[in-house]
């Protein structure tokens, strides 16, 4: 199976995605095609913030409150 390359604008309007939260770091690497660990790679020399954490976890958390 041959990886399809993604284009400038591709990568791009996917960071944005990322950058405003639509997307989590997962579904940005599942998105490009890459793996987890290049995505966040990606991000950071792209200048965005790297957040990596169990949303999940954060909810149970939040609901203890």
């Amino acid at each position: 199976m041959q990886k399809r390359e993604n284009n400038e604008s591709e990568i791009l309007a996917i960071a944005n995605a990322y950058k405003i939260g639509d997307l989590s770091i997962g579904q940005f690497a599942k998105k490009l095609e890459i793996d987890y660990e290049t995505a966040m790679k990606l991000i950071s020399e792209m200048d965005m913030d790297v957040i990596d954490y169990d949303f999940e976890e954060d909810m149970k958390c939040i609901n203890e409150i």
